[in-house]
């Protein structure tokens, strides 16, 4: 075997180089080093939501990615994220990034949880209230500032507050849960006197129909009056926009009217029209329903027919004569089983009973 000699200073050299070799790879390591790891703290624990992904510290300059989930989406909303003071916004699937700075970061998350107020404070959701609105209905309509007609859909919201409401407070709001279904700027709102004088004791809720979009979102509506401090009340309900063009079904249901006429009135050009005073463009029910003889029974003095109704709508009800003079009769005010009748409106309060409302022999005077 052939032997191989180092000499003395061929051995220094190799030491040398393993020596350059060792202290370039620790200088590779330092590199590595991102110095301090700064802490991440996420919010207390949640029933409304859950957070992953995110870790408990980061480097200076390092990306942070984190999602947050809603437990329960269909009934709560994300209103906010933040990393200190820095609103993140959200990405695919509800992640959201930061970079981390030189300094500890406290992330927050603002979600609420929603259920259903419909009365609180002498504040009252009508019950005739549509809660589903197709995307661009003229349900409704008003004109804005600028003088153009706006096609809207109306909610009204009922107020027991006295008769000393004459103004609301600036501190009335009305919040839309998911911004992308109904924007705050879709909604608007004027007080609603229902000939009361200078007093109001109701508010018109409209929706801008062509700001909206299909889907659900909540609606959280704050009213106060500027007479008293006292006199404020909370609405939270859930409404869902339906695609342009869509008709909402409605759930219906018939009851039996009854009126009973004075001696004298010819039944043979008789008519009875109902006019759902609830009505909207995008419903699946009828807006007007006629009575002509043959469409209800008489017997002796007493007239019977069955009508279609959306509970809790309000009808307003007529009776004339169908030979082209155009006269109509009085209706009574003292008859009411199963329903409220105050001034020619019908609102059904439960099914199953028959209404009674009396005919007068005479005409009505506008």
């Amino acid at each position: 075997m052939k032997k191989i000699f180092i000499s003395a200073a061929a051995a220094v050299s190799l030491f040398a180089l393993s020596l350059g070799i060792a202290a370039c790879g620790g200088a590779d390591d330092s590199s590595d080093d991102k110095g301090t790891l700064y802490s991440i703290q996420a919010p207390a624990g949640s029933d409304i939501y859950t957070i992953t992904g995110l870790p408990g510290g980061a480097y200076e300059g390092d990306t942070v990615t984190f999602t947050v989930t809603l437990t329960d989406p269909e009934n709560s909303a994300l209103l906010g994220v933040s990393a200190d003071d820095d609103e993140l916004t959200a990405g695919a699937n509800g992640s959201y990034t930061f970079t981390m700075p030189a300094d500890a970061v406290t992330i927050s998350v603002d979600a609420r949880a929603f259920s259903e107020v419909l009365s609180d404070g002498g504040v009252t959701f009508d019950g005739g209230n549509v809660t589903t609105i197709a995307k661009g209905a003229d349900d409704d309509w008003y004109w804005d500032d600028d003088n153009n007609m706006v096609y809207c859909h109306t909610f009204d919201i009922g107020l027991d507050w006295g008769n000393y409401t004459t103004s609301l407070s600036r501190n009335c709001e009305i919040i839309s849960s998911d911004q992308s279904v109904i924007p705050d700027e879709a909604i608007s709102y004027v007080p609603a006197n229902y000939g009361n004088g200078n007093m109001f004791h109701g508010i018109e809720v409209r929706i801008d129909t062509n700001k909206i979009n299909p889907g659900s979102t909540w609606l959280e509506m704050y009213f106060q009056s500027d007479n008293s401090s006292s006199d404020n009340g909370k609405i939270c309900v859930k409404i869902t926009v339906s695609a342009q063009g869509s008709v909402v079904e409605t759930e219906k249901w018939t009851e039996t009217v009854v009126f009973t006429l004075n001696p004298g009135i010819d039944t043979e050009t008789l008519y009875f029209h109902f006019r759902d005073n609830d009505y909207a463009a995008s419903l699946d029910s009828e807006q007007d329903q006629y009575f002509y003889a043959g469409d209800y029974t008489v017997e002796d003095n007493t007239v019977t027919l069955t009508i279609e109704y959306v509970q809790g709508h309000e009808y307003s009800i007529s009776v004339g004569f169908n030979d082209g003079t155009g006269n109509s009769l009085v209706l009574g005010e003292n008859v009411v089983n199963g329903g409220a009748y105050q001034e020619d409106i019908l609102t059904f309060e439960r099914t199953g009973v028959t209404i009674e409302i009396t005919v007068f022999n005479e005409l009505w005077q506008p």
